[in-house]
């Protein structure tokens, strides 16, 4: 004897396993669409009005400086290694002449 099955009406159709697909494949839709639509403000973005090149050039101490647009100097990220390494060398040079 054969079982009849009926069809699910209305609301309870879109709740079936035949159904997922569908809905995993809107959602993801929707989620590449928020995706794409959202304001990017995180991003970096570079102004070519301000953007300026500036020369380092270095001074008697071997450390290279610049200035920028508002006259501050800016040093470089090595420079706290040379300064660490020269401050290191005025120490020997002090040990040796205390040692004498």
């Amino acid at each position: 004897m054969d079982k009849i099955i009926e069809k699910k009406k209305g609301i309870a159709r879109a709740f079936t396993l035949k159904a997922l697909p569908y809905w995993l494949g809107s959602a993801v839709a929707v989620l590449l669409i928020v995706l794409l639509a959202r304001s990017s403000n995180g991003a970096m973005r570079i102004d070519s009005d301000t953007l300026t090149i500036a020369r380092f050039v270095t001074d008697d101490y071997g450390v290279q400086t610049t200035n920028n647009s508002e006259g501050y100097a800016m040093l470089p990220i090595n420079f706290l290694s040379k300064l660490i390494s020269s401050i290191k060398e005025a120490q020997a040079i002090a040990n040796q002449a205390l040692a004498k």
